[in-house]
């Protein structure tokens, strides 16, 4: 199949509470996903990187909740959290991070919160796989390259199928 058929497969999986540190959500009319551009800030490791929208989770709070909490945070808009994706790790493997996921008939429209300098949709279909310059795997789109943990979550979901 070309990269023109590509789409997004959801598998979900039983959420398991592990006291995970942060939690995202991938937004997806299930042909696109919505990605955001992290501000650029002293001191984050994530600074100026292409992600979902997510962060981390407060003190007794459910991880759904932070999921849905920080998607209105950093995009405004309000969507629950249909189900859950799976728990990845960061790259040093420091921190958790569960995945959660919202399907959408039509692309709301999002803007960007304090945390955030760019919201883009993005179709499945203009990702292409790449390899930075130091040898981390990426998708790469109109000027924006995806890696690390968004680039293994993005993965984990696109088929050609």
């Amino acid at each position: 199949m070309t990269s023109s058929e590509r789409r997004i497969l959801i598998k979900e999986r039983e959420f398991i509470d592990q006291h995970q540190d942060a939690a995202v959500m991938l937004i997806t009319d299930l042909k696109s996903v919505l990605l955001i551009v992290r501000n650029k800030r002293d001191g984050d490791p994530w600074s100026g990187q292409i992600a979902l929208p997510g962060g981390f989770r407060k003190p007794r709070e459910d991880l759904r909740s932070t999921a849905e909490r920080e998607t209105k945070e950093e995009v405004y808009l309000v969507l629950k959290a249909e189900g859950y994706i799976g728990t990845y790790s960061t790259m040093q493997g420091k921190k958790s991070v569960g995945v959660f996921y919202s399907t959408v008939k039509s692309k709301p429209s999002a803007k960007p919160g304090d945390e955030v300098s760019e919201v883009h949709w993005v179709s499945i279909s203009d990702f292409t796989m790449s390899t930075m310059e130091n040898g981390f795997p990426s998708l790469d789109y109109y000027g924006g390259r995806v890696w690390g943990l968004t680039y293994r979550i993005l993965t984990s979901v696109m088929t050609d199928e």
